[in-house]
C-alpha cells in the first residue's frame, strides 16, 4: 500500500515537471496608425521554415498561446491589408509566458493600368442564327411613336397598320408571338415599361415553340427602390390636316 501512494506521488510529480516545462506565449497585434486592436490577425511560430503552430487574435487584438516547448522561435503577425511583421530569435523559457506586442501598418496596393475602351457592337454578329431586330429603351424614348406594335414595325420586315397588330414578312397577325420576360402573353405592357424589346423575323430557336410567323420578346425594367412617374403629350393639330394627338402617363 505505502509503494502504491509513493509511485503515485511520484507520477504526479513527474507531470506537474512536464507541465511547467512547457512555455506560453501571449500578446496583442494593433494597428500602428491608428492604435486600435486588429481581431482575428493571424500569430504564427516558426522554427526555421517550419510552422510549429499558431492562433489567431480575438475581438480585443488579443492572443494566448499555450504548452509550447521551450526554444527559440521567429513569431510574425499578419492581417489582411496590412504590412506582416516578424520577430526572430524569440526565446520562450520553461514555465514562463512571454508577451508581445505586434503593431502593424496598413499596407498599399499598388493597382496595375486599366484601359477603358468603348465596346463597339460587331457589324455581323456570327454566333447569331436568328434575323431581326433589338429596340432599347433609349431608342424608344426618342422614336416618335409609342404603341408596342408601332416600335416593332421599325425593324425591317414587320409591318402594322395605325398601331394595330404586327404582320412579320406578309405572314397572317395571329402568327406572331409575344414574350414578355421569358413567359407567353397574349397583352402586351406599356411601352415605359420596356428595358429592351427583341424582334425575331426569322430563324426562331427551337425553345419558341410552335411559333410559325415572328416572335416579339420584351424584357421590362424591373422593380426599382424609387417611385416615378411621367406624362407626354404629342399634338399636330394647326401642323398637318391629320390631326394627330397623343396623350400617355404611366406611374
Amino acid at each position: 500500500m505505502k509503494k502504491s501512494f509513493t509511485l503515485i506521488l511520484a507520477f504526479l510529480f513527474i507531470g506537474f515537471l512536464s507541465l511547467n516545462a512547457q512555455a506560453s506565449l501571449e500578446g496583442s497585434v494593433m494597428d500602428k496608425d491608428q492604435g486600435t486592436p486588429l481581431d482575428f490577425a493571424y500569430v504564427k511560430l516558426y522554427q526555421g521554415t517550419s510552422m510549429i503552430t499558431g492562433t489567431q487574435t480575438d475581438f480585443d487584438g488579443n492572443f494566448l498561446i499555450t504548452n509550447i516547448d521551450p526554444g527559440t522561435y521567429d513569431i510574425e503577425a499578419s492581417y489582411l491589408g496590412y504590412t506582416s511583421e516578424k520577430k526572430t530569435g524569440v526565446v520562450l523559457k520553461a514555465g514562463k509566458v512571454l508577451r508581445l506586442k505586434f503593431e502593424l501598418s496598413p499596407e498599399g496596393v499598388v493597382l496595375d493600368k486599366v484601359v477603358i475602351t468603348e465596346y463597339k457592337a460587331p457589324l455581323i454578329d456570327i454566333d447569331n442564327t436568328t434575323t431581326g431586330g433589338t429596340v432599347t429603351a433609349e431608342k424608344i424614348q426618342n422614336l416618335p411613336t409609342k404603341e408596342v406594335s408601332a416600335i416593332a414595325a421599325t425593324t425591317a420586315g414587320v409591318s402594322s397598320v395605325d398601331g394595330g397588330s404586327v404582320t412579320i414578312r406578309g405572314g397572317r397577325t395571329n402568327a406572331t408571338a409575344y414574350y414578355v420576360d421569358g413567359i407567353r402573353v397574349i397583352g402586351l405592357v406599356p411601352q415605359s415599361e420596356i428595358e429592351q424589346m427583341q424582334v425575331i423575323t426569322g430563324g426562331l430557336e427551337a425553345k419558341y415553340g410552335d411559333a410559325t410567323g415572328g416572335l416579339i420578346s420584351i424584357t421590362t425594367k424591373g422593380p426599382s427602390q424609387k417611385f416615378s412617374g411621367g406624362a407626354e403629350v404629342e399634338t399636330s393639330q394647326y401642323l398637318d390636316p391629320y390631326g394627330y394627338n397623343l396623350a400617355s402617363a404611366y406611374l
